[in-house]
């Protein structure tokens, strides 16, 4: 395998939603390309994570109960 097979994207999820959160992670997790590298409920642990776990993209729920996750991506961008 090259270097360039191995690599695995880190996907963070941001919902609040328990189900959602859920199949997110369980699809992420089931690609072998692909890795969950932070699956949160709220604005105020994914901002804890990001930093901590630089992923790769992140799949964020607009409507959050501390926040707003368009705020929190146009913050991800600055």
């Amino acid at each position: 395998m090259t270097q360039a097979e191995a690599v695995r994207h880190k996907i963070g999820i941001v919902e609040d939603d328990p189900p959602v959160l859920r199949f997110f992670s369980s699809v992420i997790a089931s690609c072998d390309d692909l890795e969950v590298a932070f699956a949160v409920a709220t604005l105020a642990e994914a901002n804890e994570a990001v930093s901590r776990a630089m992923p790769d993209l992140c799949l964020v729920d607009l409507g959050l109960p501390d926040g707003d996750g368009v705020d929190f991506v146009r913050a991800l961008k600055a």
